[in-house]
């Protein structure tokens, strides 16, 4: 069991990794990030800062959604989250000299950054053990069983809310 939730961890800071080159590619962001990228810009905390805090009101929100169908194993979504945000900065100035001058050299570090996410994402799922807070608001089942219906679609979804 602990061999996955170190193999979740590595997973975690590849996926980092790829978020800050994506980044740096200057081609825009992925949508769970483009939030805390802009804050960023704005005020004076960095991206991972911004990260931390908005995946903790994600969190927030599955303990609000789900109730007593929150698993206790899923707080462990809060120190990997504080792994993943100080990743983030942390590559943030690895990449710094990455200052693509035209569009072919902006793809090349949007395409590794992206190759990069995908693999972290992948072995977070190989490791099965949780999900980052992104991806544990998706993760509604529980609480599609007590007030949608078992389908997840958004035509479902609106229905319940007419």
């Amino acid at each position: 069991m602990l061999q996955r939730y170190v193999i979740f961890a590595v997973a975690t800071v590849i996926q980092s990794a790829g978020i800050a080159l994506v980044v740096k590619s200057l081609l825009g962001t992925s949508p769970i990030s483009s939030f805390p990228y802009v804050l960023s810009l704005i005020f004076p905390h960095t991206l991972g800062e911004f990260t931390f805090a908005v995946n903790m009101l994600l969190v927030l929100g599955q303990v609000l959604l789900l109730r007593h169908d929150f698993d206790r194993i899923q707080w462990l979504q809060v120190p990997m989250t504080l792994l993943f945000a100080c990743a983030i900065d942390f590559f943030m100035g690895v990449w710094s000299f990455v200052t693509p001058n035209s569009y072919f050299w902006q793809l090349v570090p949007l395409v590794c950054g992206t190759t990069f996410i995908a693999l972290g994402v992948s072995l977070q799922g190989i490791a099965n053990v949780l999900m980052l807070p992104g991806e544990g608001c998706g993760n509604t089942q529980p609480f599609s069983k007590q007030a949608l219906c078992e389908s997840r679609t958004v035509p479902d979804f609106f229905n319940f809310i007419r």
